[in-house]
């Protein structure tokens, strides 16, 4: 199973345009931290911009920042 963690805010349009293109992933578990709410979390992770993707899967973990196309996160994920 693939995990994606997606570090957004409400205040922020690109992740309010990301959501729905990631929930439609098929055999995705999908974690959303509010930076401002999850700030620990974020911190510990990292997290400087927003939208930002963390995609677990198999032991391994890969980044996705910014806002891109469906097809662009669907290649991004598939190939980790």
């Amino acid at each position: 199973m693939i995990k994606l963690t997606f570090f957004k805010s409400k205040d922020c349009l690109a992740c309010i345009e990301v959501l729905p293109i990631i929930k439609k992933f098929k055999g995705v578990k999908i974690v959303d931290v509010d930076k401002k709410a999850g700030l620990e979390k974020a911190d510990k992770k990292g997290i400087k911009s927003l939208p930002t993707l963390v995609v677990e899967k198999d032991s391994k973990e890969r980044w996705i920042v910014g806002s891109h196309t469906e097809q662009e996160y669907t290649e991004k994920i598939k190939n980790i």
